[in-house]
């Protein structure tokens, strides 16, 4: 899991195969595609979503999707 959670924008990788989720950070939101595991991919930071698994935290993608950042590892900060 990705820890700390990030304020700003960084780069994750996927512990798993993920369902990007359209709308809000719940897991019953439209899945608008997934996220093959080991995949980095960009993130905007995060916001509190529905609690899964003891963990609310989702990462924002931009354009209204949503992953659950239990299922994400090595938040790595961009730095401008």
């Amino acid at each position: 899991m990705a820890d700390p959670f990030p304020t700003g924008p960084g780069m994750v990788e996927a512990a798993g195969r993920l369902n990007v989720r359209q709308g809000k950070p719940r897991t019953s939101s439209p899945r608008a595609r997934m996220i093959e595991a080991g995949t980095r991919f960009p993130v905007l930071g995060w916001k509190t979503g529905e609690l899964v698994s003891g963990v609310s935290q989702w990462f924002d993608l931009g354009g209204g999707e949503y992953v659950w950042a239990g299922a994400c590892r090595d938040f790595r900060p961009i730095i401008e």
